[in-house]
């Protein structure tokens, strides 16, 4: 065999060939760029429309219906070939997701929105306790079982999926507020590989669904301090104004009822006098209390002022109204808040009014159900008077 000469100038044919290969290869790398490229376009022009699309929401729902949606379009199923062209050797069968939320107590996490394999857990309303998530638990990402590390323990939440999973916390201003929950099902691990692919962008999804979730809750404790009585923690008169002018337009157009409820404290400033304002003050927050279990889901009951307190109750006649009046005040007899008084006697004085037997705007209606209160008072309280005709 003739040794090959090292020092042989490569002929034409082999130029070619290497000058091919070279070009194949750096198409290959250009396109697989190219693909890089337009995939981090793509991500940064979903971030910016989950962004704005967060940043109008007016409430949670809508905020966690954005985020589902969002997140199928990021994490969604992928169809057969998609994942060649993402250079996987395999192709993942389904994959889903859930966001899930810590409740007030910081216990325990419950699902809030969810997307593909995993749609029935929002349904089915899926919780379980924070300290199940090692994600939560270290701070940061955590897979089960890890792509690099099978014998990496998954979450104790792993009945939420049977297959790989990815678990990354949500965390605003040093505040856990939840988790972002992936998972994947696939053949010969290409879900694993999937997962891992997803991470450094889930990642940055979950960075920024965090700072708008926290935003969103601090809007709502503004809106809530906004609104709310500090005392009684019932909705105050600037909410009552707007509410009552709302559900009187809702009443005028499906030609319905209104009925409007205003009471106070029997011999309140005795009560003060007795006791204290200390004593008068949980007086009046234990009545916030009694009211706001004594409700149903439509009424609206408001501190009006003072010792004062005026309840809004959709669809109710006068009838209705009257009916609701004598429950709230043979209930409030009852309430033991200040053990060693035995005088004066706390009771209630209740005044009923309603659309569009006693008026027609929001001033007529207060002054009508003002006025029933009155004579109720003067009647000796603790009792029901109900308007009669309309008011001035």
């Amino acid at each position: 065999m003739v040794p090959t000469n090292p020092l042989r100038a490569p002929s034409a044919a082999e130029i070619d060939a290497a000058v091919e290969a070279r070009v194949a290869q750096r198409t290959r790398e250009l396109a697989l760029r190219v693909r890089e490229l337009s995939e981090r376009e793509r991500e940064l022009r979903l971030l910016t429309e989950m962004g704005e699309l967060l940043q109008s929401s007016l409430n949670s729902e809508e905020a966690y219906s954005v985020i589902s949606l969002a997140a199928q379009v990021a994490f969604g199923e992928l169809p057969n070939g998609a994942s060649e062209e993402r250079g996987q050797a395999e192709p993942v069968m389904s994959s889903g997701g859930a966001l899930g939320l810590l409740s007030a107590e910081g216990d325990r996490l419950s699902v809030v929105a969810a997307w593909g394999a995993l749609e029935e857990l929002q349904a089915s309303g899926a919780s379980v306790r924070a300290d199940d998530c090692h994600a939560l638990r270290q701070g940061r990402l955590h897979f089960g079982p890890h792509p690099m590390s099978p014998d990496c323990p998954g979450c104790n939440h792993r009945d939420w999926s049977t297959g790989p999973s990815l678990c990354i916390p949500l965390l605003a201003q040093g505040e856990a507020l939840g988790i972002l929950f992936l998972t994947a099902h696939g053949r010969n691990g290409a879900a694993s590989g999937l997962l891992k692919r997803w991470a450094t962008f889930a990642t940055t999804f979950s960075e920024h669904i965090s700072l708008s979730l926290a935003n969103l809750k601090l809007r709502a404790d503004l809106q809530m301090l906004a609104f709310r009585d500090h005392l009684t923690g019932l909705l105050n008169r600037r909410y009552l104004e707007e509410t009552l002018a709302r559900e009187l337009r809702r009443a005028r157009r499906s030609h319905g009822n209104l009925g409007l409820l205003m009471f106070d404290l029997d011999y309140f400033k005795e009560f003060n006098d007795t006791f204290g304002h200390l004593a008068g003050d949980r007086l009046l927050a234990a009545l916030g209390r009694f009211l706001e279990g004594h409700t149903r889901g439509g009424d609206v009951a408001c501190r009006y002022g003072g010792d004062e307190f005026l309840l809004i109750l959709p669809d109710a006649g006068p009838e209705a109204v009257r009916e609701r009046a004598e429950q709230l005040r043979s209930g409030f007899r009852g309430l033991d808040v200040v053990r060693e008084a035995t005088e004066p006697q706390l009771t209630l004085s209740l005044g009923t009014a309603c659309y569009p037997h006693n008026g027609a705007s929001p001033t007529a209606l207060i002054q009508a159900a003002d006025n029933a209160l009155y004579l109720a008072k003067r009647r000796g309280r603790n009792q029901v008077a109900a308007a009669s005709g309309l008011a001035a």
